[in-house]
C-alpha cells in the first residue's frame, strides 16, 4: 500500500475533511465492516418532502479539470478560515497552485468526482509516486519559513512508492448525504490496489485535527506534526 507526494510538487496533502465530518451528521449511524476496517457509516431519513439528490460518481486520471475550480477554492478557502497556524500561508493555497499544479505533474493518480445530475458536488483526489532520501526532505516554496521535522519521519526508509490521499471536499449544501464517505471509499479502493505501493499517507491542515479520527477509521494512524503543527501526518504502514 502506500501514499506520497512527487518530487518538485507542493506535496501539502491537507485534506480537510469538513465534508465527510458533516456527512456523518446524520439521523442513523450504522457500524459496517470492510476488509480489516471498521467504520460507522450514516443513513440519513428522508425528511418530509425533501427531495432526494441524484448522486452519480466518476473517476478518471486525465482530462481537464477546469470544472471543479470552484470547489477547490471553497476548499481552500474553509481552510484559511479554521487554521490556527500561519493563517496567511493557507490563504495562499488556490486551484491553480495546488490541484491544477498536481494533477497536471502527477502520473500515478486519481480523481473521483460526485455529480448531482451534471453539478459537480464533491471530490476526491490521491496519486502515488515514488520517494527517495532527497525527495523525503524537499520543502515546498510554501514551506520555505517553516521550520520543524517535515512530511516524513527523519527514521524513514526510503526509497520506495508511496501513495497519498490528497484532497478531498463536498459542497456543505450537499452534507449528510453521505458523499464524503463514498468518495473517500472509492479513493481508499484505488490507492489499495496500486501494485508496489508500500505505505499510504494523509496529511491534515491544522484547524481541522478532529478530521485525523475519519483517517483512524480507514486504518491510518497519527505519525506526528509537520512544520511545527502547521499540518498533522497521518499513515498507514506497510505490514
Amino acid at each position: 500500500m502506500g501514499a506520497a507526494n512527487p518530487a518538485g510538487v507542493s506535496c501539502f496533502t491537507h485534506l480537510t475533511m469538513y465534508a465527510c465530518l458533516e456527512a456523518m451528521k446524520c439521523d442513523e449511524a450504522i457500524e459496517k465492516i470492510k476488509p480489516g476496517i471498521r467504520f460507522v457509516i450514516c443513513e440519513k431519513k428522508k425528511r418530509g418532502e425533501e427531495k432526494m439528490k441524484n448522486i452519480r460518481y466518476e473517476e478518471f486520471s486525465e482530462g481537464n479539470i477546469e470544472f471543479l475550480r470552484d470547489l477547490v477554492n471553497d476548499l481552500m478557502r474553509f481552510q484559511a478560515e479554521h487554521a490556527t497556524i500561519r493563517q496567511e500561508v493557507m490563504a495562499s493555497m488556490n486551484f491553480d497552485n495546488r490541484l491544477n499544479v498536481e494533477y497536471g505533474t502527477l502520473d500515478r493518480k486519481n480523481m473521483v468526482v460526485a455529480y448531482d445530475d451534471e453539478k459537480p458536488v464533491g471530490f476526491a483526489f490521491a496519486a502515488v509516486s515514488r520517494i527517495n532520501e532527497e525527495t523525503k526532505s524537499t520543502k515546498p516554496s510554501w514551506a520555505a519559513e517553516l521550520g520543524g521535522l517535515g512530511f516524513y519521519p527523519d527514521d524513514y526508509k526510503v526509497p520506495k512508492n508511496i501513495g497519498t490521499f490528497k484532497l478531498l471536499f463536498v459542497n456543505p449544501e450537499y452534507r449528510g448525504e453521505n458523499i464524503g464517505l463514498e468518495l473517500s471509499t472509492r479513493t481508499m479502493h484505488w490507492l489499495n490496489s496500486q501494485k508496489e505501493v508500500e505505505d499510504l499517507w494523509v496529511f491534515v491542515a491544522n484547524g481541522n485535527e478532529a478530521v485525523g479520527h475519519f483517517y483512524e477509521k480507514f486504518g491510518f494512524q497519527f505519525s506526528h506534526k509537520v512544520f511545527n503543527g502547521f499540518i498533522e501526518a497521518y499513515c498507514q504502514l506497510a505490514q
